[in-house]
């Protein structure tokens, strides 16, 4: 559900990153996940980021990363596009959901960060070329 006091906290901030039931479908493990997601967080200031929490995730992200902000509520995606929400930057490891949000560019950081989803998936080249790196 989404509400007014939670489009204006959106409003503020500037870049979104969205994860992936990477742990929960056993990919990697949760540990592997959190892992991933803290050296990407590294790379954005705290202060602009949003996380977008997956809805089928079960990781408690606002325990993990308490300093950002974590759109905990299930909806889709488009919904941000609705209400003419943009960002500077949408950032995802390979999730195509940041093909549907108007922003200035998007971090595409690839299959290639952990072995396993490379192994797994192989390259998401034919989604976007990788251009983000850790």
């Amino acid at each position: 559900y989404i509400n007014d006091n939670l489009i204006k906290k959106i409003h503020k901030k500037k870049i979104i990153l969205y994860t992936q039931p990477l742990s929960e479908d056993e990919i990697i493990s949760e540990q592997e996940k959190i892992e991933l997601y803290s050296k990407i967080i590294l790379q954005y200031p705290k202060e602009k980021l949003i996380l977008k929490r997956h809805p089928r995730e079960i990781t408690n992200y606002k325990n993990i990363f308490k300093d950002i902000f974590i759109i905990e509520e299930n909806f889709p995606s488009e919904i941000l596009e609705l209400l003419e929400i943009r960002f500077e930057k949408v950032v995802t490891v390979f999730s195509t959901a940041v093909l549907n949000i108007k922003s200035e560019g998007i971090d595409f950081y690839g299959t290639e960060v952990h072995p396993k989803l490379l192994k797994r998936f192989g390259s998401m080249d034919h989604i976007i070329k990788r251009n983000a790196f850790l």
